[in-house]
């Protein structure tokens, strides 16, 4: 786990003004690759935040505010880790995982190969300005999520828990 970010989304849209972004400290081991592919190099790394300060900071931003991602299933993996390393319990809230929300929703592009978040990002005209990076890849998916709750609301299903299963069924 390299960078956690995440922006809040209410009834209204994303609330820019209550967002987080928070790199973890990392040892000077890291993977050259995983480097390249988000980054965040060694000097960011070093300079970031413990892992156990880091969590206990996303935890308490997130607070009870329902969890939403794409393809959640890695991301809840990867955070259990961490949470495990670092000794904490792990958050396991329930989290809306917009994979197959998306394809739930919109059968069409997911029959005709909509299956990643770069796909759905191109199906919607959404913009991801720096890809894997924690932030604004948080910004995309809560584009997506508005997106994606507007043609929901218009087959009928409103509020987080019609979101999940509809997801839930889509799995």
């Amino acid at each position: 786990l390299l960078a956690i970010g995440a922006v809040a989304v209410d009834d209204d849209g994303i609330l820019l003004d209550d967002s987080f972004e928070i790199v973890l400290k990392g040892d000077r081991s890291g993977d050259a690759a995983n480097i390249v592919v988000h980054g965040i190099g060694h000097g960011a790394q070093a300079a970031g935040v413990p892992a156990r300060d880091a969590l206990e900071s996303f935890r308490a931003w997130a607070a009870d505010a329902p969890r939403v991602g794409f393809h959640t299933d890695f991301d809840r993996a990867v955070l259990r880790v961490a949470f495990a390393a670092a000794a904490l319990q792990a958050d396991d809230r329930p989290w809306l995982d917009l994979a197959p929300l998306a394809g739930a929703l919109v059968p069409e592009a997911y029959r005709y190969g909509g299956r990643s978040l770069d796909d759905w990002l191109a199906a919607f005209g959404i913009e991801c300005t720096i890809r894997h990076n924690a932030a604004s890849d948080a910004l995309a998916t809560a584009e997506l999520l508005l997106r994606l709750r507007v043609i929901a609301a218009k087959q009928g299903t409103r509020g987080c828990a019609a979101l999940d299963k509809a997801a839930r069924a889509q799995k």
